[in-house]
């Protein structure tokens, strides 16, 4: 008996440890240079119009909200799928886009909406519109933007499936 209850002292001795020993103390940060490093803006994506006289540069969102994480998730065949938007769980986007001019170097500024978060861009086969999906609450809305002039509008009553791929033009 005296026995067993040295084990179970042990064995309880073993398991509050951890408890007591990580518990002391505040949350650490790692030092400034690691934080900058982490905290610095993530490298845009880019992609070359089929006419060679503009760039898409989108610049994607770092790290995503909790909100985003939070999303309902089905899986499907080894497929994440949020059910609310038909669209990959945790679909990456970008939060913002502008157009480079490849031999001026003039860059135009899209007007995005709101909270805009732009996903799967394609270039029109002529090089002067980029369609684009916005992701939303409730689904991925079509944006098609005029390449020289950087303004955007959406095509009205239109949601895509972007759930196993993209969309094209």
């Amino acid at each position: 008996m005296k026995r067993l209850f040295k084990r179970v002292a042990i064995v309880a001795a073993i398991a509050i440890f951890p408890v007591y020993t990580f518990s002391q103390g505040s949350y650490k940060q790692p030092p400034k240079e690691v934080m900058d490093i982490l905290n610095a803006p993530a490298i845009p994506n880019t992609s070359v119009s089929p006419a060679k006289d503009k760039i898409a540069i989108l610049e994607p969102l770092r790290y995503p909200p909790i909100a985003d994480l939070a999303q309902p998730m089905l899986r499907l065949a080894g497929t994440r799928v949020n059910p609310n938007t038909n669209a990959p769980h945790l679909q990456g986007y970008a939060v913002n886009l502008r157009f480079k001019g490849i031999e001026d170097e003039k860059e135009t500024p899209v007007a995005l909406p709101p909270g805009a978060k732009v996903t799967g861009l394609q270039w029109a086969p002529d090089g002067k519109h980029v369609a684009f999906g916005n992701v939303t609450p409730t689904g991925v809305e079509l944006w098609v933007v005029e390449a020289e002039t950087g303004k955007a509008s959406k095509i009205k009553n239109v949601q895509l499936n972007t759930a196993f791929g993209g969309f094209d033009w």
